[in-house]
């Protein structure tokens, strides 16, 4: 009986001072004023990332409501939200619902209730310096929200707030209060809060929560006819549309004018262009591909034109191409084999389409074979032996991509069109202009081309499809709109005298101010529409053991004439710094094999315009964060109570 009287004894001691530790660091002493304060801090922390969840999610949710019928932003609509939900509450009961389940109330300086014009500084100053300036700063300085947050971006927003923290501190410091404290004359108290209240605003989060989350998961999967799905949201996800209105309708009627279909137009340019650039809007959409291929298998292609320049391939693998859209191979097998032992093969849609221009080319006569010519500067098909590639030359790569069609026009002065990707298709009419002298805009390929022979160039936009391009780009959506609006007939037009080509360029990184002066005619010659579906996604797999056996047949060459010993590490190009990494035959063939399921898996995160859902990916980030938050402190509570009443 002492022993187990002495080990309870012990076994309290403990309890008492694990309780002890517990509130040192989250309740801490009651006659702590430091104590206290940080206490405080805490909950007011905590407070702030309930009621920021709450905030995002609402907004996300209306948002995605009120754009089906008003063209709004989706900032000003965060923005609004914001100062509704803190006035409304404060006004109402004093304190958000975040502030009501961790105990925070806020009053006037003499201890009253708050009028309505104390409550509407208070959060209006707040509001301004901690989201609506951050946001606007945001929006301004990169519109066009491409792929990423750009460097413009992120050094403004650091700026920005690294001034307002320094700002605030030393007002602090000097004032002893905020200065939304000071203007308003109110502050936050630190109030009782009892498990009914906090159980209360979790019950009401979660309960709001499901909801809008629900309306979002409704929204996205109907009528989304993806197979694929994260978290139960198939994807690619929904776009977000803006509604058709009177903006839209001058869009509209110049589609209803317009009757050249998207080959027609371009085969119209070589009427007055020797040199035309089509963009290539995704490697890997077939669409496009199948569009290319019917331009340049028409017979007034085939008699007029008859040369293709592409963005794939390594121009010093000509020969190897040369050979391969001219050979007559026995069988649809070997020829298969054939196109990646000829150059570096990326996607199957190029892969694709070499195959079906041989077997074009068998049915011509040599006089009008296809030419197809490759424009990239990588040596190498696989593999890169050391200094194969400077970085010099990738610095100036798209210079050097320029060279093969130069040097081949100022030979032959004959036709030919050029397939490059995204900006590599931009060519500036001013390029002497202020606006660009800040931006790499003019360093593009088709941009060489068009400064020695601007009489000779067109260039064609292809529209629609593309996963680099936010949906509410181009004139904030409205030319999906009315496209939209005309069936989505296949169309292809001059931007000249259009309403198309009077909109500000926002494929690029260009502020408001810089849209304003370089316009989509500034830029292109035309553009094209073929559909608005794409199967970038879903990309048909290689032939079996197609790329792998062309690896392993470009090894061996290399053995056999001494450049590598087998054995030693090579570069590849599979690696994604060609000159930081290198890999063995078996690691090049694993990654290879790897790749195409590595790309389906992050190509919703990475390319599917991941930036239009920020605000859904922030939310749900604070959503989470903040039921931890919850869980956390009710099980701290639990435990608290349940320590100190032994």
């Amino acid at each position: 009986l002492a022993n187990v009287k002495k080990n309870i004894s012990l076994h309290k001691q403990f309890l008492h001072t694990f309780g002890d530790s517990i509130n040192m660091i989250f309740i801490f002493p009651k006659h702590s004023r430091m104590g206290h304060s940080i206490k405080f801090s805490l909950k007011t922390i905590c407070a702030a990332i309930f009621d920021c969840s709450i905030v995002l999610l609402f907004a996300s949710t209306l948002f995605r409501f009120l754009i089906l019928f008003l063209p709004v932003k989706r900032f000003a609509i965060i923005q609004l939200v914001c100062l509704l939900y803190f006035t409304f509450f404060y006004v109402y009961r004093q304190q958000t619902l975040g502030q009501s389940a961790f105990g925070i109330a806020l009053i006037t300086k003499d201890k009253k209730r708050p009028t309505l014009v104390q409550i509407f500084i208070r959060v209006f100053t707040k509001a301004m310096i901690c989201c609506i300036i951050p946001t606007s700063l945001l929006v301004y300085s990169n519109p066009t929200f491409i792929l990423t947050l750009f460097p413009r971006s992120l050094l403004l927003l650091s700026l920005y707030f690294s001034l307002i923290v320094i700002v605030l501190i030393v007002f602090k410091l000097l004032f002893k209060q905020n200065v939304w404290n000071l203007l308003s004359r109110t502050k936050k108290i630190d109030i009782m809060y009892s498990k009914q209240k906090f159980a209360f605003s979790f019950f009401i989060l979660l309960c709001f929560t499901t909801c809008c989350w629900t309306c979002m998961f409704v929204w996205n999967n109907s009528g989304n006819p993806s197979k694929q799905s994260i978290l139960g949201f198939s994807y690619p996800f929904k776009y977000i549309e803006p509604p058709s209105n009177h903006l839209t309708q001058s869009y509209i009627n110049h589609l209803k004018k317009e009757d050249l279909s998207p080959k027609e137009y371009i085969l119209s340019l070589f009427d007055n262009y020797d040199i035309v650039v089509l963009e290539e809007c995704s490697h890997r959409q077939q669409e496009e591909w199948d569009l290319i291929y019917s331009i340049v298998t028409d017979s007034l292609f085939v008699s007029g034109v008859g040369t293709i320049f592409t963005e794939y391939g390594n121009a010093c693998d000509q020969n190897d191409i040369d050979s391969l859209i001219n050979r007559v191979y026995a069988t649809e097998s070997e020829l298969e084999m054939a196109i990646p032992q000829a150059t570096h093969i990326m996607t199957y849609s190029y892969f694709n389409f070499l195959k079906r221009i041989n077997l074009f080319n068998a049915m011509l006569p040599d006089s009008v074979k296809l030419k197809v010519f490759a424009c990239d500067i990588l040596k190498g098909k696989y593999f890169l032996t050391h200094n194969q590639v400077s970085d010099n030359s990738m610095e100036n790569r798209d210079s050097l991509m320029a060279q093969p069609i130069l040097e081949w026009y100022q030979k032959t002065k004959r036709k030919c069109l050029v397939v490059t990707n995204y900006r590599h298709s931009f060519a500036y009419r001013n390029p002497h202009d202020e606006t660009t002298k800040d931006l790499h805009l003019l360093d593009n390929q088709a941009q060489y081309i068009f400064d020695l022979y601007p009489d000779k160039f067109a260039n064609v936009l292809y529209f629609g499809g593309s996963p680099m391009i936010s949906p509410l780009q181009f004139a904030n959506g409205q030319w999906g709109v009315a496209f939209k609006k005309t069936h989505y007939a296949p169309k292809g037009f001059s931007l000249q005298n259009s309403p198309f080509g009077e909109d500000g360029f926002d494929m690029f990184r260009l502020t408001k101010q810089q849209q304003n002066n370089v316009k989509y005619k500034d830029m292109f010659t035309g553009i094209v529409f073929q559909t608005p579906e794409n199967t970038y996604l879903h990309e048909p797999d290689f032939p079996e053991n197609c790329i792998e056996n062309a690896i392993q047949k470009e090894y061996n060459k290399l053995i056999q004439k001494g450049i590598i010993v087998n054995g030693e590490r090579v570069y590849s190009l599979f690696s994604q710094s060609v000159n930081d990494k290198s890999f063995t035959l078996s690691e090049i063939l694993k990654t290879h094999q790897n790749s195409t399921s590595l790309y389906e898996e992050c190509a919703a995160y990475l390319l599917f315009s991941w930036w239009h859902y920020l605000d859904v990916i922030i939310t749900l980030l604070l959503e989470c964060l903040t039921i931890m938050l919850g869980v956390f402190f009710a099980i701290y509570k639990l435990c608290s109570n349940l320590i100190y009443a032994i």
